[in-house]
């Protein structure tokens, strides 16, 4: 795992290291979106440097109910004035990894086409809302 202060490129997850129980965290997908994206200091900017783990994949790993729960677990033991981990605590996570290449190529493409299926689908509803608010403020314009 790499992790950037502020540098946010395409398939960064970023997560909070504040209360992590509260599960605030997220891929940021589209790098034309996040350019202008300025991340907290109470988040770590997270990208795989390991070629075979893909950031999908990482970011189902850090995201785990285990892992949430022991990073949370950390958290409440630190000597901050509210619950917090660091980019080492995250670092030293336990996970597993298959040892056949084959099997991880497969799951790193099968979640490549669903996180890319949910984000296209996430743009869908963007488009649609907008097509909705132009819609509704045309509509109420029109006389009766």
């Amino acid at each position: 795992m790499k992790f950037q202060a502020e540098q946010k490129e395409k398939l960064n997850t970023t997560y909070s290291t504040v209360r992590p129980n509260l599960r605030h965290y997220g891929i940021l997908k589209d790098k034309k979106n996040v350019e202008n994206v300025v991340v907290s200091t109470a988040f770590a900017v997270i990208r795989s440097c390991h070629s075979d783990i893909s950031n999908e994949l990482l970011y189902l790993m850090l995201t785990d109910e285990r892992n949430t729960e022991h990073l949370q677990g950390i958290a409440e033991m630190s000597k901050a004035t509210y619950p917090a981990v660091t980019p080492e605590d995250i670092m030293s996570l336990k996970v597993f990894i298959p040892k056949d290449s084959t099997d991880l190529n497969n799951t790193n493409r099968i979640l490549k086409y669903c996180f890319d299926f949910i984000y296209l689908k996430h743009q869908e509803n963007m488009r649609l809302q907008k097509f909705q608010s132009l819609f509704l403020s045309n509509l109420g314009q029109q006389e009766i």
